[in-house]
């Protein structure tokens, strides 16, 4: 008697347990939907869980029992009919182009700690903000996040140059717009300290550039007939949005309605449809380059090199997957994150075995630049899957390279451009006449091999070297290190508006490419 009453005790408190957690995932995806990131769709009520449904209740002058049961689901349930919000039962949108890791693949990955398999550690978390927020303030180093030009009470008016080609080709908008979204919200992260002052401005002009965004339903990452170049900006538009919105977490103005807007936008346009891209083998012999041969056509009474390829391991690829990644962590959606992994193993796997990259180093005269902004990306990558678990830092090809070769190329090739010459001959998509390029065919002017130490883009002093910050705090004695230190300085005897090294403030490194200030985030005092 005794037994069986045990039996039914424990049966009941099964079903108890299991109608809980099916309470919690309902809760769960719906503050999700409304822009309150409850993490995980696990059926396990978190702390980021408890933060997210205390939020809505505090914004809907309610108070929260404590307890997530029925009574929360129909209370969130009722905000979205209220917002005319549809329930979703699935991340994932029509036309979300994915591709899978294979069980080879998956074994290939190297884990942080003792994990076993690939999953989201931080849900709706990038880094760890709090900490750094914490390390910059008691090392007097909030300066940082600062950009010292930016004006944030210019008008905002949002251009078509991130949804018409011709227009991107022809402008740098796109460029300088990412520039502002990065910059302003670091500098909200990195000041501001609960007044209104300047940290506050920047941090409203990165929400009203969201904003105005969202509300016009652009840029988009689908493909059709758009340059890579159009695509690949949209990609590093929408990364920079995702830290953005994690920057921006605690402004006053960061409103109900705005997260639900931005984030709405964020995820229809990161996780909805986008370019899908083409298997390795239907354009790479092995791991040299690309198949199909170049297009050559009359330009500007200049013979040059189009690249016809799909587009598929080149640029827009490790652009649009780096967006894909760090979406896929905001709004938890496993499937997305796992895809994004696989853009990054097949672009690893195409790396030979001296570090170069085929197609970043097949494009004639430009191909150090590219080679280094391929290394911006990777590292992007490998920061973000760090924090979630995944140590793509140690992540082998096929031919047994990694990050750290592909950087020894490039240190390599600025020392003595000789050794890119043997790929850069292919002249696939040169840089074209001007700003010191008089012949595009002649591959051996590599212009990337100072370029890269240059500020650029004026005022806005943005540097292509912005990766070092983020090697150098994960990799302080790497020999990688030695060897740039030299070359950056040799580099800035020679030639003007250098950036020197080792890199010291107040000028943060950021690019359009980083998605955040790498100097706000990572830099560290010695």
């Amino acid at each position: 008697m005794c037994r069986f009453s045990l039996i039914i005790s424990f049966w009941l408190l099964g079903i108890c347990v299991l109608e809980a957690s099916s309470y919690i995932k309902s809760a769960q995806s719906i503050l999700n939907q409304l822009g309150y990131p409850a993490g995980s769709v696990d059926g396990v009520a978190g702390e980021k869980t408890y933060k997210a449904i205390k939020r809505f209740y505090t914004d809907e002058n309610k108070i929260f029992d404590g307890k997530i049961d029925s009574n929360e689901v129909i209370d969130l349930r009722e905000k979205m009919k209220q917002l005319g919000i549809k329930e979703k039962k699935t991340t994932n949108i029509p036309g979300y182009n994915l591709v899978k890791l294979t069980k080879n693949e998956e074994n290939r990955l190297k884990f942080v700690n003792k994990e076993k398999e690939i999953k989201i550690n931080h849900p709706g978390s990038l880094e760890n903000l709090k900490d750094r927020k914490k390390y910059l303030k008691e090392n007097e180093l909030r300066n940082i996040c600062k950009h010292r030009f930016f004006s944030y009470a210019e008008e905002i008016i949002p251009f078509l140059y991130l949804k018409n080609p011709q227009e991107l080709r022809k402008s740098a908008y796109s460029e300088l717009l990412i520039h502002k979204i990065i910059m302003s919200s670091s500098h909200f992260f990195g000041l501001y300290s609960g007044i209104i002052d300047e940290s506050f401005d920047a941090g409203e002009y990165a929400l009203k550039l969201l904003e105005i965004y969202a509300k016009n339903n652009y840029p988009s990452m689908e493909q059709n007939k758009r340059y890579g170049h159009t695509v690949g900006s949209a990609g590093q538009f929408f990364l920079a949005s995702a830290w953005a919105i994690q920057l921006l977490d605690s402004h006053p103005n960061f409103t109900e309605d705005r997260r639900k807007l931005i984030n709405n936008w964020l995820k229809s346009k990161i996780l909805g449809k986008h370019i899908k891209f083409k298997k390795n083998g239907t354009w790479f012999e092995g791991h040299d380059g690309v198949k199909y041969k170049p297009i050559k056509i009359t330009l500007s009474g200049h013979n040059n090199v189009n690249c016809c390829t799909p587009m598929g391991y080149e640029s827009t690829r490790l652009q649009v997957d780096n967006a894909l990644m760090a979406g896929s962590i905001l709004f938890d959606d496993i499937d997305g994150f796992k895809s994004s992994l696989k853009g990054f193993v097949d672009i690893m796997d195409t790396m030979r075995v001296d570090g170069s990259l085929p197609y970043q180093t097949s494009r004639g005269n430009a191909a150090i630049w590219y080679q280094n902004l391929a290394i911006n990306v990777l590292i992007t990558f490998a920061e973000m899957a760090k924090y979630q678990g995944i140590d793509l830092y140690s992540f082998k090809s096929k031919n047994g390279t990694d990050i750290h070769d592909a950087v020894t190329f490039l240190v390599n090739s600025i020392e003595n451009p000789e050794i890119i010459y043997k790929y850069a001959s292919r002249n696939i998509n040169p840089w074209r006449k001007g700003n010191g390029i008089v012949d595009p065919m002649d591959f051996k002017k590599q212009l990337g091999k100072d370029k890269i130490f240059k500020w650029q883009r004026g005022k806005n002093k943005s540097s292509f070297m912005a990766w070092y910050e983020i090697y150098k705090y994960r990799f302080p004695n790497h020999k990688n290190l030695k060897k740039l230190y030299k070359l950056a300085t040799e580099t800035e005897k020679r030639i003007s508006n250098t950036i020197s090294l080792p890199y010291k403030p107040p000028s943060p490194l950021y690019n359009n490419y980083s998605g955040m200030s790498p100097s706000c985030l990572y830099y560290k005092k010695k």
